[in-house]
Formats: structure tokens, C-alpha cells, sequence
């Protein structure tokens, strides 16, 4: 099944989303090297034995692990992010597909159709059980 354009849209905002914040941490990284590096360096130069202390440099390192673990933690949550706008952008999609073939007439007013609740599709999307029955009932409706 091709992917929706509205899809492709989240999916292109959450990359550049991404590489905006590897690109910042990047940036953040070399100047803190840079930093580092103009401490030891004489006249532009660093010799042998401050290369050495600017490897081992304990606040250069610590600088760096932190910007690493931000990363970390905000490629996470836009993951998480997109995960919960995938599925919710799935879900009106099927529903979208189920009225126009079965002319069930779902509707936002209507008792048949429900707005989902983000709560419920965190926990959801945390449950691996929910997720592998989920695709097998996909192939399934996919053969009909």
C-alpha cells in the first residue's frame, strides 16, 4: 500500500526536524572543540604533549556527552511523536477507506466514530502485542 501524501508530509517534517537537531548539536560539538583546542594551542599550534591533554580533556568530554545524550533524548521523543501522528493520520485514513466502500457514513458527530484519545494511543503503541496482531489483521483485511 503506497503511503498517503499526508504521510509523507509528517514524515518529511519529523527528518528535517532531525537533521536540524544533528546539525545543532554538530555545531555545538566542533565549538566546544574549537574552544578546547584554542586552550592548549600556542600560536595556533598544538604540540605533541597538549594534544594529549586535549584528548583527555575531562570538561571537553563531559561537554560533548551531554550534547550527545540531549540528542539522544530529543530524537527519541520525535520519534514518539511521529509514531502517535502515523497512527493517527492510519486511523482517520481507515476509516476514511471503510466509508467510502462499505458507505457506512462514519462521521465526527456520529455515534460509529470515535476521536482518539493520545493517551490510548501511547499505550498502544507501547504494547509489542498490539502491535504484531495489528499488521496480521493488515494482511488480512489486505486479502479481502
Amino acid at each position: 500500500m503506497a503511503e498517503s501524501k499526508a504521510v509523507i508530509k509528517l514524515r518529511s517534517k519529523y527528518e528535517n526536524e532531525l537533521i536540524k537537531q544533528y546539525k545543532d548539536a554538530l555545531n555545538s560539538v566542533r565549538n566546544e572543540m574549537v574552544k578546547t583546542a584554542e586552550k592548549y594551542s600556542q600560536g595556533g599550534v598544538i604540540s605533541k604533549t597538549d594534544a594529549l591533554l586535549y584528548a583527555r580533556d575531562k570538561e571537553l568530554i563531559q561537554n560533548i556527552n551531554n550534547e550527545l545524550s540531549k540528542l539522544g533524548e530529543t530524537t527519541l521523543n520525535l520519534q514518539k511523536e511521529l509514531q502517535a501522528e502515523l497512527y493517527k493520520q492510519g486511523y482517520f485514513e481507515t476509516i476514511y477507506s471503510i466509508d467510502k466502500q462499505t458507505g457506512f457514513e462514519f462521521s465526527i458527530n456520529s455515534s460509529n466514530f470515535a476521536i482518539l484519545n493520545p493517551e490510548t494511543i501511547s499505550k498502544l503503541i507501547a504494547d509489542q502485542t498490539f502491535l504484531s496482531a495489528s499488521k496480521g489483521l493488515n494482511n488480512r483485511v489486505k486479502k479481502v
